[in-house]
């Protein structure tokens, strides 16, 4: 893609006419008639959000009413804008409260500028196509990058995956079956410090916010 960088870090400032890697039109948008019609529709907690604020840790829900802690695949998407920011498939449980990821679906679909506010020194990211605030980047997060995208759930909408959370064919009994037996699987698999059921995710010692 066309871009320019501010500095020697991995901060982007997407130009016009850019298209990312993976084929979506990143140029800026303006806050014309369209991207403002669009924060409207937003709830004010979304708006608040994605003007910079922060949600309080274990609350969060994305913006079609998805918790923050779901084990479901899927995209995040930016919720203003609907450009593609992480997959479920990166996607951990850091233990603070927030929606975290190890990577973005593409390095051109979220944009990282320095944040001096609150008295800290952070990486904040925004989308890269309409500049709505996410959250921050530390380097504190697993392998492969060691990056922990620490981000607020109201800033972006749940895509699940094609067939993720329908009912089989085989019959409705035969689902819920199905729905509790995974269920119980995760919990099992999770025991130990990982991330449990949806809703579970216990609290770390000090978590850093969004």
């Amino acid at each position: 893609m066309t871009s320019e960088n501010n500095s020697s870090s991995s901060t982007k400032r997407v130009v016009a006419g850019a298209v990312s890697a993976s084929g979506y039109d990143v140029t800026r948008r303006k806050k014309g008639t369209a991207q403002l019609a669009r924060e409207r529709a937003l709830s004010i907690k979304q708006r608040y959000v994605v003007s910079g604020g922060t949600e309080p840790p274990f609350s969060g829900r994305f913006s079609n009413g998805v918790r923050y802690s779901t084990k479901r695949r899927g995209t995040f998407n930016c919720a203003v804008c609907d450009l593609p920011a992480y997959s479920s498939s990166s996607k951990f449980n850091s233990g603070t409260g927030w929606p975290s990821f190890y990577e973005t679906i593409d390095p051109d679909h979220v944009w990282e500028t320095t944040d001096l506010s609150a008295g800290m020194v952070r990486k904040e990211v925004k989308c890269a196509r309409c500049h709505a605030h996410q959250g921050h980047v530390f380097n504190d997060g697993p392998r492969p990058t060691g990056k922990r995208y620490c981000v607020n759930a109201a800033s972006l909408t749940f895509k699940a995956a094609h067939g993720e959370g329908q009912v089989p064919s085989h019959g409705i009994a035969a689902g819920f079956v199905d729905m509790l037996s995974r269920h119980l699987r995760i919990r099992t698999k999770n025991k130990g410090g990982k991330e449990g059921a949806e809703g579970e995710e216990e609290p770390s010692a000090r978590p850093t916010v969004a």
